[in-house]
């Protein structure tokens, strides 16, 4: 029997008052679908999401139609802005929502656990974190019965009522084929004790599914609707480099800048809201993007060539001297340790990981890139926070990337990550900080815990302070905290971190120099007995890392 049916009544009919709704990032219109079809009413939901920074996802928890989230990240992405959005720190500080944080792989990780029917799943991250405190119902610490590993956690099934999701295609009958990256994939309507509501580009026929079943993720026996909706994901990028004959698109950039600028003001996202959501349904919707701009989203992103000329007319920026100074920590780390996979992060951690590649390929030392999300084994574009997808090795998801490439019986990565602040013990916070919802976790606890960390962040008292009072990430892994002041690592039997390396403009002296770092210090500074000043960044470190930078660091 055909569960064809249009996206409004399908929301109708599976959402009530008081249920657990599972989103995920892709699905965009799903998320505009709810907030339309009950703007307004109080239904009271538990909001559980992965990524809360797809779409309107943040609209949604600001809506009044939620009261509870349980996520893993908070936090906006895109060419022009990463970090926290304001309509989520509201409804945080209000108090009208309640937050339960999670990381990518242990929120994942528990959805896996109720779709198989176990009673508990057990996870290597989240230990030492603020994580296992503040969600004590949900989650104990744990001793291996087999005395293999004494560093683990055992957490609840997390089974949602209703699940949407957005994919390339299906037939009538609800067979999906799911592509990468997936984040926590199908999970989530697997696990969905209602059922799943599926938005799909394509309706295809039962004998398309049967020539593509080693793609198909979810059965039709999971789901409940299948809705045909065009540009689901848009303003996000989707597509399959497998089934080419299939629509295909990129990220809508300019659409999404115009949101967050909205974003920044009640009044204006109110006033963006009615017009891209609540007033208008998702043919509407294409509508008003318009056919011109719709058929340009599905033409191929052309990448940048590699430089050719140095580029020497202007000084490196705070952001540039931060990356050249990562880049060659990633560099060095790997010289030493022999690491082979390195994880790319968020924000100013993205150019100094594959900076460090390039360099390192150069000199004959191999390293893999992945992405937490799902890629592995990709070629960076340059100037875009996204992969290039067509270059992945692997396509897959948080619970391959961060449970087996990083954290399986293979453990040689090394993570780049941000932080919103790091202690003198390389204990890193990203979740809440001065009373404020920051991003969470997303991978970076997962990655953390079971690899070799970087850290890297602009340095200042706000950023760099004596202890983070909510541990996102335990130190225990930290290498080295990489400012753009100066280099932090720790000595041979030591947990503190000390300043070993510094940079300084040329009419600064060293005295000078140690001097404003340690007014920028948050802790006491202490210095290694070799501290040393290094040079600011070369005329090719600058071309190399202004050819990879997106425009937003730019300053």
């Amino acid at each position: 029997m055909s569960k064809l049916t249009d996206l409004g009544s399908a929301v109708r009919d599976a959402v009530e008052p008081g249920i657990s709704l599972h989103l995920t990032t892709a699905g965009r219109a799903g998320t505009r679908a709810v907030l339309r079809e009950f703007h307004g009413e109080d239904l009271g939901l538990t909001l559980i999401m992965c990524r809360v920074g797809g779409g309107h996802a943040g609209d949604l928890v600001a809506s009044g139609l939620v009261r509870r989230v349980i996520a893993g990240s908070y936090g906006a992405l895109g060419s022009g802005y990463v970090g926290p959005m304001p309509q989520i720190q509201g409804a945080f500080q209000s108090g009208d929502v309640s937050f339960q944080h999670w990381s990518f792989l242990s929120l994942t990780q528990r959805l896996q656990a109720a779709a198989q029917g176990l009673p508990f799943a057990t996870t290597h991250s989240l230990v030492g974190a603020s994580m296992v405190e503040a969600n004590a119902g949900d989650i104990v610490s744990a001793l291996d019965p087999f005395g293999l590993a004494t560093d683990t956690v055992a957490m609840r099934p997390l089974t949602p009522d209703v699940s949407i999701l957005h994919a390339l295609a299906a037939d009538e009958d609800g067979n999906t084929i799911v592509i990468p990256p997936q984040e926590d994939g199908a999970w989530g309507a697997l696990a969905s004790s209602r059922g799943a509501i599926v938005t799909v580009e394509h309706i295809v026929s039962r004998d398309f599914i049967r020539r593509h079943s080693h793609l198909v993720r979810l059965p039709g026996r999971y789901v409940r609707a299948v809705c045909h909706v065009p540009f689901g994901a848009h303003p996000g990028r989707f597509g399959s480099r497998v089934l080419r004959d299939l629509r295909q698109y990129e990220a809508d950039e300019e659409f999404d800048s115009e949101y967050v600028a909205a974003s920044q003001s009640s009044d204006e996202l109110t006033a963006w809201l009615r017009r891209w959501v609540l007033d208008i349904d998702q043919t509407g919707y294409l509508a008003r993007l318009g056919a011109s701009r719709l058929s340009e989203l599905q033409r191929p992103r052309l990448l940048a060539a590699p430089p050719r000329v140095v580029e020497t007319q202007d000084p490196p920026s705070a952001n540039e001297t931060l990356m050249a100074l990562a880049m060659r920590e990633v560099a060095d780390l790997v010289r030493a340790d022999g690491h082979d996979v390195l994880l790319v992060g968020v924000g100013l951690s993205e150019v100094p990981a594959v900076a460090a590649r390039r360099v390192l390929a150069d000199e004959g030392i191999e390293t893999t890139l992945a992405m937490g999300h799902g890629f592995f084994g990709f070629e960076p574009s340059p100037g875009q926070s996204e992969p290039d997808v067509e270059s992945a090795t692997m396509s897959a998801d948080a619970a391959e990337i961060y449970g087996v490439i990083l954290g399986g019986a293979r453990r040689s990565g090394l993570a780049i990550l941000g932080a919103a602040q790091v202690d003198r013990w390389g204990n890193t916070n990203s979740t809440v900080v001065d009373g404020k919802l920051i991003t969470g976790s997303g991978g970076s606890n997962d990655a953390a815990s079971v690899c070799d960390v970087i850290v890297v962040t602009r340095m200042s008292t706000r950023k760099l302070v004596d202890e983070v009072a909510y541990i996102t990430c335990p130190g225990h892994h930290v290498r080295a905290v990489v400012t753009d002041r100066g280099v932090f690592r720790k000595a041979v039997g030591s947990n503190e971190l000390e300043l070993c390396a510094y940079v300084a403009g040329p009419e600064v002296s060293d005295e000078r120099a140690l001097d404003d770092i340690a007014e920028r210090c948050g802790w006491s500074l202490r210095c290694a007995e070799d501290v040393c000043r290094v040079p600011d960044a070369s005329a090719d470190e600058l071309t190399l890392i202004r050819w990879l930078m997106p425009a937003r660091y730019r300053t």
